[in-house]
């Protein structure tokens, strides 16, 4: 699937910078086949554009199209799952506390970042110490409901988790773990 992805992404990136911009998005989408009005157009960039920086990057490509259910079927989903939890946990504690989660969020959140990440918090930690363990993170990534993952995921910054999960997923030789070392 990650060639089609590459494929994709590189085909609307005209100027090949590495984002699709509204323009490219929509002269894409256009040469495709569908017709979308601007404001159309527009919600869709939106609605993908997870960091708000107004363009789209391959992470957030990636991120839109990912099988989530082929995703968990994978054996090598525990293994992916734990280095995730690995680089989200900055101090190594092995829990995720609230200035990580805070860290993680995109800086034009001005105001908000503090707010998300404890709703993110609380959302996620069904014990109530204020912390994300390893089990309740694996709760979270192996919920039933898709909603519960993009929710959280959405909120996150791709700058600030460096190799970031889809950036693993990308990964052209399918060896999904080798880039979150």
């Amino acid at each position: 699937m990650s060639p089609h992805i590459f494929d994709f992404f590189n085909s609307l990136d005209k100027d090949q910078s590495g984002f699709i911009s509204y323009d490219e998005l929509r002269q894409g989408l256009s040469q495709a086949g569908y017709q979308l009005a601007d404001s159309e157009a527009q919600q869709l960039l939106s609605a993908v554009d997870t960091d708000g920086n107004g363009v789209l990057d391959m992470n957030e490509i990636f991120a839109s199209l990912v099988d989530w259910d082929d995703l968990h079927k994978d054996e090598k989903w525990p293994t992916w799952c734990r280095k995730m939890f690995e680089k989200l946990d900055i101090d190594k504690s092995g829990a995720i506390d609230l200035e990580e989660l805070t860290k993680l969020l995109p800086p034009n959140m001005k105001g908000q970042r503090t707010v998300n990440a404890l709703r993110m918090l609380r959302e996620v930690d069904t014990n109530g110490d204020g912390k994300i363990s390893y089990e309740e993170f694996m709760q979270m990534m192996n919920a039933q409901d898709e909603f519960e993952l993009v929710e959280f995921d959405s909120r996150l910054s791709s700058d600030s988790l460096g190799d970031s999960f889809s950036d693993a997923l990308i990964n052209e030789g399918g060896s999904f773990g080798d880039s979150l070392d």
